[in-house]
């Protein structure tokens, strides 16, 4: 059986330890991240929806990044086109 972790009523399963700098036992948890395909989609969908908040609080040429974007999803989503067309 392996070994779990709770943090904040959530289980996380135990990869492996490492020793803090003061020689305590920490546990290394296998945590999901987000995909970088995600976050990418994520981050063009929200400015294809809401371009006037990058403009006026981030100060973005958001057509160069929706572009950036969509260049880097199309070389590395092979399902970019079929989720593009979703939104």
């Amino acid at each position: 059986m392996q070994e779990t972790y709770t943090i904040d009523g959530k289980t996380y399963p135990v990869e492996s330890y490492t020793e803090t700098p003061s020689g305590q036992k920490a546990p290394i948890l296998d945590v999901k991240w987000m995909s970088d395909i995600k976050w990418q989609r994520m981050g063009l969908e929200d400015r294809l929806k809401r371009p006037e908040v990058y403009e006026k609080y981030v100060g973005e040429d958001v057509p160069k990044v929706i572009a950036h974007l969509e260049a880097w999803l199309l070389e590395n989503d092979p399902e970019y086109e079929a989720w593009r067309e979703t939104i």
